[in-house]
């Protein structure tokens, strides 16, 4: 099997964000984290770099940036060795208080990476930012790489991508953004927030979620370069709520499988060694409100409306409009000129589906996709729940799952089960 895709990496010289989750996977990776630590740790100590002992809180802090540091600049140097990692130094941002700000990144960040790439250590090569008051964009932000003993580790250690991972407690896995300036496509800004039992159970499902993902046995394989983009390691999983509210949105985002097309998933993802197929909740949106308003959906696809037979992605877009605004739209759905009927206006066609889907029309352009959306991200939480409980190693993608193909029967089986349980009315499910 070739699994160069997750042992090399594109060779861009395109500069890349910090990454404050990186951390040392493997024992020679961790090796390697242990001895730089000590180092640095003598180098304070020769040259009087502080003048008491760091509080147990400060050192599990110092400890993580070490790692943190050192993990993120060897994967730069084994991903992209000529591109630099771009990181934010400003007292205005490490000092903020801020429950989404990694703990890597605070007030004493500056100083570690000043010891890092001292001409002592050499482990780090710094380049200071430089502010443009004049055209702000301009301004160039602090980055870093690997200095020459740190790469010299790296070799004789015979590091990979594999030896490094993602750090599932360092960050806010459950993110609140607030309302939409305008419509519905537009982004909200990430809001503060005080926990309740509801975020704490929120988090602990994804603590868990992350847990048994990540020591799962998943891996890309491939030659093309687009597959050597993809990182393995990249498992992290997030949360994200929307417009100031607990009950809006809530899907899940990260993960190197979500960033790639669909059709090259089951082509380059392994799981337990077994090739992979992506089973996708039909039409989830509008069986979840027919089981709200406890009706019955007696058709077996709810896209096919009479009257517009042979336009049914063309519908599809529709009734997502139709869940995600105010008013009645007039204009059809950009990018749907050749999806729906050119002789039937905007009008026409939201007749149709409204006649055809009057029990829930309610819900039709009340601006409540997001709470459907939350609705359909509580089905997955559950779905992902059960099938860890199995033993079924599953990646989530929105309202579908990605798992082995020896596992797909059963999947399919405890989708079915999960969605009758939470609606009360039969779902669907198909193979993408």
């Amino acid at each position: 099997m070739n699994i160069a895709s997750i042992t090399t990496a594109p060779t861009a010289t395109r500069d890349r964000h910090f990454e404050p989750s990186r951390c040392a996977k493997s024992n020679q990776a961790k090796a390697m984290v242990a001895d730089i630590l000590k180092q640095v740790q003598n180098y304070e100590k020769h040259a009087k770099l502080r003048q008491r002992t760091r509080k147990a809180k400060d050192q599990l802090t110092f400890e993580r940036q070490i790692e943190s540091l050192v993990c993120d600049m060897a994967y730069q140097e084994i991903a992209n060795p000529s591109g630099f990692i771009n990181l934010p130094l400003s007292k205005s941002i490490l000092g903020k208080k801020d429950r989404y700000k990694s703990r890597v990144l605070c007030e004493t960040l500056p100083d570690i990476i000043r010891r890092l790439s001292s001409r002592e250590m050499e482990f780090a090569v710094m380049e200071l930012g430089a502010k443009n008051p004049w055209v702000p964009s301009l301004s160039k932000q602090t980055t870093i790489k690997a200095g020459k003993r740190l790469i010299d580790r790296i070799h004789e250690r015979c590091l990979v991508l594999l030896d490094f991972g993602i750090d599932n407690y360092d960050g806010e896995l459950i993110k609140l953004k607030s309302s939409k300036t305008s419509d519905f496509w537009s982004k909200g800004k990430l809001m503060a927030y005080n926990d309740t039992e509801t975020t704490i159970r929120y988090r602990e499902e994804m603590e868990a979620i992350n847990a048994y993902i990540a020591a799962a046995d998943i891996e890309v394989y491939g030659d093309s370069s687009h597959v050597k983009t993809y990182d393995a390691n990249n498992r992290r999983l997030t949360r994200t709520f929307n417009r100031g509210s607990f009950e809006e949105g809530g899907r899940l985002y990260g993960g190197f499988w979500q960033a790639m097309k669909s059709e090259d998933r089951s082509d380059v993802i392994l799981i337990n060694g077994d090739n992979v197929v992506c089973l996708d909740y039909g039409q989830i949106a509008i069986r979840i409100l027919y089981g709200l308003v406890g009706a019955t959906l007696y058709c077996d696809d709810a896209y096919t409306i009479p009257g517009l037979e042979g336009y049914r992605e063309g519908v599809k877009m529709v009734i997502n409009t139709m869940f995600n605004v105010n008013s009645i739209p007039v204009q059809k759905p950009r990018g749907s000129k050749n999806l729906l009927p050119r002789h039937m206006t905007m009008t026409d066609i939201i007749r149709l589906i409204s006649d055809y889907h009057s029990q829930i029309a309610p819900f039709f352009f009340s601006n409540r996709g997001l709470y459907v959306q939350f609705l359909e991200s509580q089905i997955l939480i559950t779905l992902l729940t059960k099938l860890r409980d199995l033993g079924i190693v599953a990646l989530p993608v929105h309202d579908a799952v990605i798992v082995s193909v020896e596992d797909s029967k059963q999947t399919e089986q405890v989708m079915l089960k999960v969605f009758l349980e939470a609606t009360g009315i039969q779902g669907t499910v198909s193979y993408d």
